[in-house]
């Protein structure tokens, strides 16, 4: 689904926060509802800045360059903390990495990192997740956007560079 992107969370608070005010205006004792609303807006500001990963994990931009030789496949991935899908997605790139761990590189991208925007250009990256597997030449040999299919991981490293 193309509308769930890296700001999905962000996308869905504010609407859910434009709805609710909605049904404040429309409604007959507005006051306890708009200090309720303020509270919740509070809330929501206080958890996004407690809760904001950050600019994510460094990583080595020379070695995910499209066309690097390397000694094992490499899979990208693509991903936002605030992205539903990569949230969804998670628990089947951590079976990947655990099944596959020693054949295959695993790297996960933070697309808000400021370091990413490189990489973000020459993969031509539109939409999170994108899982992209490069072979241990450097070529790219598919790409998925939504989800990771682990079958497809294990064919690719069964049928070797």
């Amino acid at each position: 689904m193309q509308f769930v992107n890296q700001f999905s969370f962000l996308i869905f608070a504010a609407i859910a926060l434009l709805v609710l005010g909605w049904i404040i205006l429309r409604s007959q004792h507005a006051s306890t509802r708009w200090f309720a609303l303020g509270a919740l807006v509070l809330g929501l500001i206080l958890s996004f800045w407690i809760f904001n990963p950050g600019p994510g994990d460094t990583f080595d931009l020379a070695g995910i360059q499209p066309g690097t030789d390397r000694s094992v496949p490499l899979l990208i991935e693509f991903e936002s903390p605030y992205c539903l899908g990569c949230m969804a997605a998670q628990p089947t790139v951590d079976q990947v990495r655990q099944e596959y761990g020693s054949q295959i590189d695993i790297v996960q991208i933070n697309v808000l990192d400021r370091a990413a925007g490189p990489l973000l250009a020459a993969y031509g990256f539109r939409y999170t997740p994108t899982f992209i597997f490069i072979d241990a030449s450097g070529t790219e040999v598919w790409r998925a956007v939504g989800a990771l299919d682990p079958e497809q991981v294990a064919a690719s490293l069964e049928s070797g560079p």
